[in-house]
């Protein structure tokens, strides 16, 4: 089973700004250890305007980062995920 969630970002980027010096950062607000099983991060080919395809972004099909929680004694607040196709 698995979660499907949807956010729109405050500011539209493409990859290639991401590529350029910017991350992709998973966090969490509550209190309580999490672990997923796998991320996968998608998103558009332009920045507005109709969209012509899906871009993928973080593919992480096992999850190795640790758990994450803003209980600093059960995980980390957030993870830095890695770009598909670049590194951080």
């Amino acid at each position: 089973m698995g979660n499907w969630l949807s956010a729109s970002p405050e500011v539209p980027f493409t990859k290639a700004q991401i590529v350029d010096g910017g991350t992709i950062t998973l966090s969490i607000s509550g209190a309580d250890a999490w672990r997923p099983q796998c991320v996968f991060v998608f998103g558009l080919d332009t920045e507005d305007g109709q969209p012509n395809a899906i871009v993928p972004l973080v593919g992480i099909p096992s999850w190795s980062f640790g758990n994450l929680s803003t209980d600093l004694d059960e995980g980390a607040p957030e993870a830095m995920l890695p770009l598909i196709g670049g590194t951080f």
